[in-house]
């Protein structure tokens, strides 16, 4: 998942610092964050079906915080009953 913060921080006239990723809710898991050119980059996956809710707190260079919440919501297509020979 990527989350384009260049466009608010043109908009201010700063830059990002850092992004960290935490989850509020639900069972995904974050990983391989990164952050390159404004962007925030991370894994997020999920085992279970469900709501998960994340969160990046994100510092700006002129000191301010931006809070961002992201909801995703996951269902399994496939059904754990179907049986394949190969």
């Amino acid at each position: 998942m990527a989350l384009d913060l260049n466009p608010e921080a043109v908009r201010l006239g700063t830059s990002v610092l850092s992004a960290v990723w935490t989850v509020d809710g639900g069972r995904a898991t974050v990983s391989g964050e990164t952050l390159a050119d404004n962007v925030a980059s991370a894994l997020v996956t999920t085992n279970d079906d469900g709501l998960s809710i994340l969160k990046v707190k994100i510092s700006l260079g002129d000191g301010q915080i931006i809070n961002q919440h992201i909801k995703i919501v996951s269902h399994d297509t496939y059904p754990s009953t179907t049986d394949y020979v190969a």
